[in-house]
Formats: C-alpha cells, sequence, structure tokens
C-alpha cells in the first residue's frame, strides 16, 4: 500500500508531466530525430518564396509549405503532427482577446522520438472566422520555427490579418487624418476614382489601426457604389 497522501503524489507527477514537455519541446535524448531532422533539412530550402497575394502583400500559405515540405520529411521518416491546446484568456488586463497555443510536431517514426514547438496566437475575438485565423497562423509559423525555415512574405498576412483586424478596429478611435480620410472616402462617387483613391500625406499619421478601419471604410464604400450602380460623370 502506497503511504504517500494523494496531494503528494499529484504534485510529483505534475512535476513529471511539466519536465517531460519540456524535455519534448527541447528535444532532448531525442539524437535519431536530430541526425534524420539534420538530413532533412539539408534538402529544405533556407527561405520559401512568397507566392500567394493577399490583402497585405504577398505571403507563403500552409498549403503551399506543407506541398513543399512533407515530401523532404517523409523521405528521412519523419512525419509532422498539428493541433492547439486548449485556449486561455490574455494576461493583458481584458477579457476579450484569448490566447491558443498551436503546436507543430516533428516526429520520427522508427524511434518515436518527436519534437513539439508551441507558438501562442492571439485571438481577440471568439467567432469561427477569427479562432480559424488564429490557428492557421500558429500553424504555419510553429512549422517554420520547428525546421528553422524563413518566407519572403508580410509578417502580417492574410491569416495574420483576419486574426487580428478585429482588435485593431475595436481599439483605434478616429483621430482628425482618419476622419478626413473617410469624409474623402465618403465623398467619392464615382467607382473609378475610389479604385484610384490615394491616402496621401494625412496617412503618414496613421497608425496600424487607424489604417484597418480604413480599409474597411474603403471596402464598405465601394460595395455601396458597385450595389448601387452609382456613379458621377
Amino acid at each position: 500500500m502506497n503511504d504517500d497522501p494523494i496531494s503528494e503524489r499529484a504534485i510529483r507527477a505534475s512535476s513529471q508531466h511539466r519536465q517531460d514537455m519540456r524535455a519534448l519541446e527541447l528535444g532532448l535524448g531525442g539524437t535519431r530525430l536530430m541526425e534524420a531532422l539534420a538530413a532533412a533539412q539539408a534538402e529544405l530550402p533556407a527561405v520559401i518564396e512568397a507566392k500567394k497575394k493577399g490583402a497585405r502583400g504577398k505571403y507563403a500559405p500552409l498549403e503551399d509549405l506543407l506541398r513543399d515540405i512533407k515530401p523532404i520529411l517523409l523521405k528521412h521518416k519523419l512525419m509532422m503532427r498539428q493541433g492547439q491546446e486548449r485556449s486561455h484568456g490574455a494576461d493583458d488586463g481584458g477579457t476579450k482577446t484569448r490566447i491558443y497555443p498551436v503546436f507543430t510536431d516533428i516526429i520520427h517514426w522508427p524511434s518515436g522520438e518527436m519534437h513539439r514547438t508551441t507558438i501562442d496566437v492571439p485571438c481577440p475575438k471568439m467567432d469561427p472566422q477569427g479562432i480559424g485565423g488564429a490557428i492557421t497562423y500558429g500553424k504555419r509559423y510553429s512549422l517554420l520555427a520547428a525546421l528553422a525555415l524563413a518566407t519572403t512574405d508580410d509578417p502580417l498576412d492574410d491569416d495574420g490579418f483576419a486574426a487580428r483586424k478585429r482588435e485593431l478596429s475595436v481599439d483605434a478611435s478616429d483621430s482628425p487624418e482618419l476622419a478626413q480620410l473617410k469624409a474623402q472616402i465618403d465623398g467619392i462617387k464615382d467607382i473609378t476614382k475610389l479604385l484610384s483613391f490615394q491616402v496621401g500625406a494625412a496617412g503618414n499619421k496613421l497608425d496600424e489601426g487607424e489604417f484597418a478601419i480604413l480599409r474597411e471604410h474603403w471596402k464598405a464604400r465601394r460595395e455601396t457604389l458597385q450595389s448601387n450602380d452609382e456613379t458621377l460623370i
């Protein structure tokens, strides 16, 4: 019979679990995994070109990364597994943003050795689009971090922007420059002129959040002109 109090056994088990997870993240004791990973990295490009055009410029979507990376990993008997752990509240004094820990496991299947890379991704709003964008963003960057790869993409790509723009739009307020530009957009009644609209000097004073608001305002005006066929010759 075990005389140790249940609480002490639980504390030891919890401590051992934390140590095991830390060793897993560091890849400790995974000699065969490291050898296979080194061989795979010798064939992987150090920088992956971003080819897909998004709202914020070109970026490398997850499907492109998987298509380029997975065959090389499998050649060296490495497999990958991605997922997310339970979300938790952000420690910023607010209640809206939640953190999603998203991980990529690189597994050497002959030995069972594994290395986990986790990235905490903020998700400002708990809706399907926001959660999906945050998780996809985390999968991309945890995969790149696990394999020490880089891309030529915009750091605020479509997935990242989808995960962040709600928070930016909520927190940013209308400065005089933003109010001026929004009024200019509202005054445009020719779709051709709207498509060629330039923010000009006033745009230099906008922060990232205000740019997000201005972009959404411009899109809304474009949709209005298109739906109403409103023109001014």
